[in-house]
Order: structure tokens, then C-alpha cells, then sequence
């Protein structure tokens, strides 16, 4: 496994949602960023954003019933391992609420 070569200075508080985090008073158990070639990348990428909100959504709606959830192209740049996760995660959501997704097929 590489070696990490630098950090940098980061402020997670510009992130999208991150006000979320703060409400719970979870920001100090968050690690914010990940590595690419050995090299520390700050943030999140298109698609880890997409799994975080996915699972804010999972987690704020549990409780409730009957919603109708639309999703836009809840797939599109994620990776395929995350893929199997979604499509339970939906699965779930399906059984308790009207899932709307919106897909586009080239």
C-alpha cells in the first residue's frame, strides 16, 4: 500500500451538506478526502457525494411512509462496486414509498 505523501490544509465546512454534519454535531468524526496514487486528495468525489447523500436519505426517510422519492440518475458516477449497495438501498426504499427514478440511456 503507498505511502500517504502529504496532507493539505482543508476546510471540510466548504463542502456541500456540511452544515448536516454540524446540526448532529458529527464534523469531528468525519474524515474528509482519501488518497489517489499515493497523493492525500481533499473532498469527495462526484460519486462519494452521491453515495453519502444516498444514505442520508435512506437514514432521514426510515421512519416515514408513503413519500414519493424522486431520483435523478442515482447510478450515474459511481463506481461498480456500488452499484449491488443502490440497488438494495432502493429496494428498500420501493418497499415503503413511490420511487421515481430518472434515467438516461445513450
Amino acid at each position: 500500500m503507498a505511502q500517504v505523501k502529504k496532507i493539505p490544509s482543508f476546510d471540510p465546512k466548504q463542502l456541500p451538506y456540511w452544515n448536516i454534519y454540524e446540526k448532529e454535531a458529527k464534523e469531528d468524526s468525519i474524515l474528509i478526502g482519501g488518497t489517489m496514487a499515493g497523493e492525500f486528495t481533499a473532498g469527495l468525489s462526484g460519486g462519494q457525494r452521491k453515495i453519502l447523500l444516498f444514505e442520508l436519505i435512506r437514514q432521514r426517510i426510515r421512519h416515514q411512509s408513503e413519500l414519493l422519492l424522486c431520483l435523478d440518475e442515482p447510478f450515474a458516477g459511481v463506481t461498480d462496486d456500488f452499484v449491488p449497495y443502490i440497488v438494495e438501498v432502493l429496494e428498500e426504499m420501493r418497499a415503503k414509498h413511490n420511487v421515481l427514478l430518472v434515467t438516461n440511456d445513450h
